[in-house]
């Protein structure tokens, strides 16, 4: 019976996973985790680490600490619908500054997503609850991310009419991404 024991990592491959993990980035993990030196080019760093994600060892380490510092999908959309109904009137104080330690003890202060000082003080910047309601929508899929063809005639459509199509479909893209609603189009 053969013994098929798994590979130990070595000091500098945990470095690497360690460095992979915080950024998602395989050829600043190798040169964080120092492979090469300062005259080794991104591309040879970029070719090791893509080399380095394909071993089973390294791969098998980086799934098992990801899924352990990763949110799940119930955990976003938790998270998601307490920015789309959170009432955070409750966390501003008669002065107009924000209660962060209630807001804290209520386990609200992910709502907080920046801050910066000014003259006036720190002003902080807050989840906005349209941007969340939006994305709960589209989970409920209330929101189309789809365009519906209807061919009347059951012909072929021209290059003509599927460019047309492909421009509405590229202005609705950049429509929704902008923010905007998007309009129903009858021109198809």
């Amino acid at each position: 019976m053969s013994d098929s024991k798994v590979p130990v990592l070595t000091d500098k491959e945990q470095a690497f996973v360690h460095w992979y993990c915080l950024l998602l980035n395989g050829t600043e993990a190798m040169a964080r985790a120092g492979y090469g030196n300062e005259n080794t080019s991104r591309p040879t760093l970029a070719a090791m680490a893509s080399e380095y994600l394909r071993k089973p060892h390294i791969k098998a380490e980086i799934d098992r600490l990801l899924e352990a510092s990763i949110a799940s999908a119930d955990e976003v959309l938790s998270r998601i619908s307490q920015q789309a109904l959170a009432d955070i009137g409750a966390y501003y104080r008669d002065d107009g500054t924000l209660d962060l330690a209630a807001m804290r003890e209520d386990g609200m202060e992910h709502l907080v997503v920046g801050a910066s000082k000014g003259r006036e003080g720190v002003t902080w910047a807050l989840a906005h609850p349209q941007t969340a309601q939006k994305l709960m929508a589209r989970y409920h899929r209330l929101l189309r991310d789809q365009v519906d063809v209807i061919l009347e005639d059951r012909t072929m459509p021209t290059k003509e009419t599927l460019d047309s199509l492909v421009q509405q479909v590229a202005a609705l893209e950049q429509q929704a991404d902008s923010g905007g609603d998007a309009q129903d189009t009858d021109d198809a």
